[in-house]
């Protein structure tokens, strides 16, 4: 944006089509990003971008591919058409997209990419996306803006075992929280307050 703005381009849009995860066009590089790009990895991969580009000035951002049976489809299997694990990470998105309004939000870990939203309840979306060898990791969540007691926070997981399906509930009370909780390396975490 601001080397838009340094030459005049002040009402250029910035637009970032066809992104996804790729190390290389031969061989083992081009091979492992399609076995990536279908993977949990990759699911991780397009929650981070996901979150980076809604932290930036892009103004428009176009996943490629989600059509069946190409090469960089990352969304649904050939013939059957079930999900595959990065479809999950766009209704994630999708969660916070549909609250409305974006919050503040931020990480000090360049491993964990995380947004938060509000609207009718509050939602923060959690990106753990590490190298391919990564651990485990015990994320450290500092949650405010509280207006009501007895809030219920329900956890969503995208990982090797669950396609972000509601894996724990609790309730806070106060205005602000500190959570501690384990993501598997290259997962996704999704709270929904209420």
């Amino acid at each position: 944006r601001g080397l838009l703005d340094k030459y005049g381009y002040k009402d250029t849009e910035i637009i970032l089509n066809e992104w996804n995860y790729c190390t290389g066009w031969y061989r083992e590089k081009i091979t492992h990003s399609y076995e990536t790009i279908r993977s949990l990895r990759g699911a991780a991969y397009v929650s981070a971008c996901q979150i980076d580009a809604q932290k930036s000035p892009i103004d428009m951002f176009m996943y490629y591919d989600a059509r069946p049976g190409t090469a960089f489809n990352g969304m649904f299997e050939l013939g059957t058409l079930k999900p595959m694990k990065p479809y999950y990470s766009f209704l994630a998105f999708n969660e916070l997209y549909k609250l409305g309004s974006e919050t503040k939000s931020e990480s000090d870990d360049n491993d964990v990419y995380v947004l938060s939203a509000k609207g009718d309840k509050k939602a923060v979306l959690i990106s753990y996306y590490g190298a391919i060898d990564a651990e485990d990791k015990v994320i450290e969540l500092h949650l405010s803006g509280f207006e009501k007691p007895n809030s219920k926070i329900t956890y969503k997981i995208l990982n090797n075992e669950f396609n972000l399906e509601t894996t724990k509930e609790e309730y806070i009370n106060g205005s602000a929280v500190t959570l501690y909780n384990k993501m598997e390396a290259n997962s996704v975490m999704l709270l929904t307050i209420e």
